[in-house]
């Protein structure tokens, strides 16, 4: 039992030895490296002081990425508010070009319709006089607050002169246009179908003449009908001449039966007489 223990006693001292020798080694070494230490210290703490340097730089850069959110989402709103505002002003823009293109009086217009000759060009310059008078006509009734605008007010005395100029134009050339029917010898006809061309300075006068046209109305019917009448009292003239004239060569006595059965049928020499007087009906109708 002495042995065994004298043995343990042993076997712990060396144990103990060793792990004093380890210790002994250890501390040696931690003293060799013990500069290296430090250093490596120094540089973890200039480690932790850079990251903390760029923890407060993302900081910073969070909070600017959140104002430049918010700045975005606030042009984003500007962005379409402007979008909104740009397309109302298109609309505006167009209707009020539109407009512009209406009551608008170009120098041309105003030429055409004071001294162009009245003739088949004078119907466009007209046409486009119509349209501009019936847009500021019919505008109290469509837009009132259209009608009360300035533009409106300014161009209203400008449009009734040049109506008052063209009414008066289209009245002066219809009546010289019809006086010509009376004329002796006129082919009323082709006068009529010429006058046809110009159907529209009537429609004008009929909506923008007021009292120049009933003028023009009742002097083309007094026209016509006294030239009709003339010339169907010629035409009725003519054949109781005929018809006259017949009976008396029928009713001669004494004459010759071969000439009285001529006079009396329609021979020769009534066919002649008959020529002449429809040769003057043709004539004093104007065909």
């Amino acid at each position: 039992g002495a042995a065994a223990s004298e043995g343990a006693a042993g076997r712990v001292a060396t144990l103990a030895a060793s792990l004093h020798e380890a210790e002994l080694a250890s501390i040696q070494s931690y003293a060799a490296e013990g500069d290296n230490l430090m250093e490596l210290l120094g540089q973890i703490k200039e480690c932790d002081s850079v990251l903390a340097g760029m923890e407060e730089a993302l900081g910073g850069f969070q909070s600017n990425l959140g104002a430049i959110s918010t700045e975005i989402r606030s042009l984003q709103e500007q962005s379409v508010s402007l979008s909104v505002k740009l397309k109302n002003r298109k609309a505006a823009e167009a209707k009020l070009g539109e407009l512009v293109e209406e009551i608008a009086l170009p120098p041309e217009l105003i030429d055409e319709i004071l001294d162009a000759e009245v003739g088949d060009s004078y119907v466009d310059a007209l046409q486009s006089l119509a349209k501009k008078l019936d847009f500021v006509s019919g505008s109290r009734k469509t837009d009132p607050r259209l009608a009360q605008a300035a533009a409106m007010d300014d161009v209203r005395p400008e449009l009734e002169q040049l109506r008052v100029r063209a009414v008066q134009r289209l009245r002066d050339f219809l009546l010289g246009k019809f006086a010509q029917l009376k004329r002796p010898n006129t082919n009323i006809q082709i006068l009529q179908q010429m006058l046809l061309k110009f159907r529209y300075f009537g429609n004008f006068l009929r909506r923008h003449g007021g009292e120049s046209y009933p003028e023009v109305v009742e002097f083309y019917v007094s026209t016509m009908s006294g030239v009709l009448t003339g010339n169907f009292q010629t035409y009725i003239d003519a054949l109781l001449a005929l018809r006259g004239e017949r009976i008396a060569r029928g009713e001669l006595l004494g004459a010759p039966e071969a000439e009285a059965r001529r006079a009396a049928g329609g021979g020769a020499g009534g066919s002649g007489a008959a020529g002449d007087l429809f040769g003057k009906l043709t004539s004093a109708l104007g065909g």
